[in-house]
Formats: C-alpha cells, structure tokens, sequence
C-alpha cells in the first residue's frame, strides 16, 4: 500500500524504488505462496507483473498504475 500511495503521489522515482522492493519480497515468497496455491498464486504473479510493469513505464501514468495496483491488492488479499 506503501507503493500506491507513491503513486498517488505522482512520486515516480519513490514507486520505482518501491515496487523493487516488492519485486524482491515477491521473488523471496514465490515458492511458499505458489505451493500454498498455484492458481492463486499464477493470477497473482501475474497482477504483480503488470504493476510492475506500469509504475517503471517510461510514459509514467499514476492512473493505469494506480488501476493495476488495486486490482493486485484485490487479488493479493486471497493471501492473507
């Protein structure tokens, strides 16, 4: 959520930084949350990678990475 509101926050930088953050804790945990459920675990995989992949854009949009992330928090919460 940390990253979101970088985001919000038009903070591009920030959120780069952040979303390495979270590229690495995801890597760290992929092999437990995959075996705990490998569908759940490939939809999620997959919302992480469209953050990702929106908050290190080039054309930087708070709004399309702000949409990808609260749909990856959506999908995360099936985690928790």
């Amino acid at each position: 959520k940390e990253l979101l509101v970088l985001v919000n926050n038009k903070e591009q930088s920030a959120a780069k930084a952040k979303a390495t953050e979270l590229e690495t804790e995801w890597d760290n945990n992929a092999a437990r949350l995959k075996a705990a459920d490998k569908k759940g675990w490939l939809e999620a995989d997959a919302s992480v990678d469209q953050v990702l992949s929106e908050v290190r854009n080039s054309k930087f949009n708070a709004e399309t990475s702000k949409s990808a992330l609260n749909k990856s928090l959506t999908v995360l919460e099936k985690f928790n």
